[in-house]
């Protein structure tokens, strides 16, 4: 039998983090579903998995080290964004939306699904001419984070994962050494912030985002602003 030859190898490893976007596609749809919102655009078509090109686009011309990265550049009238996303992080994942999730594919699916979370609250507050921090991005995505897993964990086995899963989520955890000290600060206090309004979230809801009082709480924090989100929450 003939051996592949070196193009060959090379397309096949080039079209293996692409059997990964239907799924990517499908956390947007779920989390506009969950939040009854939408973008008008499918994050698909703003997915680089290219690192040097991530590089180039990066306004703020931070360190490439995380394997997912919003990049937002403001012009005179519009926000400039695309999504980062190594290819071997979509690699990792499965290749159809119904494939279950095994555990070794969590921390890629958590990381992938940040980034989605990202470009979807980016898009929906820069349509309405809404201002965002970067604290909010990650705030709101821990919660998105949370939110998910607990959803799916219950879909595919009817328990209530909510106590376990937020201890995995926001307590057991180690942040990356290389990070900056103003983006570690951010990322501890969006972790703080969102352990305390997902703890807040399991003891009102005793099924989660089964009840549509849950469902609506969620929809009006997502659309609350930095400060008002932390007001809500209180003090960490």
């Amino acid at each position: 039998m003939d051996q592949p030859d070196a193009r060959h190898r090379a397309t096949a490893a080039a079209e293996q983090p692409l059997r990964a976007l239907p799924l990517v596609q499908a956390l947007q749809d779920f989390l506009q579903r969950l939040y009854r919102i939408e973008s008008g655009h499918r994050v698909t078509d703003f997915v680089i998995t290219d690192r040097r090109l991530a590089a180039i686009l990066d306004a703020r011309g931070a360190k490439q080290t995380a394997p997912e990265r919003l990049l937002l550049r403001e012009g005179d009238d519009a926000l400039e964004l695309s999504l980062y996303l190594d290819a071997r992080l979509l690699a990792m994942l499965p290749g159809h939306p119904d494939e279950p999730i095994r555990a070794c594919q969590v921390d890629a699916f958590c990381k992938v699904l940040e980034g989605v979370s990202h470009f979807l609250y980016a898009v929906h507050r820069g349509s309405r001419d809404r201002p965002f921090s970067r604290l909010e991005l990650e705030l709101q995505a821990e919660v998105d984070k949370y939110a998910t897993l607990a959803t799916l964990i219950r879909h595919a086995y009817g328990t209530r994962p909510e106590p376990w899963l937020r201890t995995g989520l926001f307590e057991r955890i180690r942040f990356d050494p290389r990070l900056e000290t103003a983006e570690l600060l951010r990322y501890r206090t969006a972790n703080r912030y969102a352990a305390r309004y997902c703890g807040r979230l399991e003891r009102r809801y005793a099924w989660g985002w089964a009840s549509a009082d849950a469902r609506k709480e969620l929809r009006r924090f997502y659309r609350m602003g930095h400060a008002e989100k932390l007001r809500h929450i209180g003090p960490p």
